[in-house]
């Protein structure tokens, strides 16, 4: 649910306020902290008619967001005996399951089941 200001409440506000009745403004020992950006305007419309106003408030400025810088990627490290002979199976099978695929022979099967299986395989050729 959203509420909305009228502009009776924001007259009864600003009257009731102890700055409105000419009330100096509480000081402490510490002084007050510095604005960090400016406060955004706020337009009331006169309080002339019994319908809400319409509060409108100034967008924020746009701010870009940081961008970082990538850090140079380093040349690619060079693949192990074992992960270059996965790739190689990888592709074997790939192609094998792109042939196979619309047959019989891999009805029901899904690519991880038929990668499963033939990895198994070409690994036990290998060997």
């Amino acid at each position: 649910m959203r509420s909305y200001l009228t502009a009776a409440m924001l007259t009864a506000a600003i009257t009731l306020s102890p700055l409105a009745a000419g009330a100096a403004p509480a000081t402490s020992a510490a002084p007050a902290p510095a604005p960090a950006a400016a406060a955004p305007v706020v337009k009331v419309a006169p309080a002339t008619t019994t319908a809400p106003a319409t509060v409108k408030v100034a967008p924020a400025p746009a701010v870009a967001p940081a961008v970082k810088a990538a850090p140079a990627k380093a040349e690619a490290k060079a693949q192990t005996a074992g992960q270059q002979a996965m790739h190689e199976r990888q592709k074997a099978c790939g192609a094998e399951w792109q042939t196979v695929k619309g047959t019989k022979a891999a009805e029901g099967k899904t690519w991880p089941q038929y990668w499963s299986e033939c990895n198994k395989r070409l690994k036990d050729q290998k060997n």
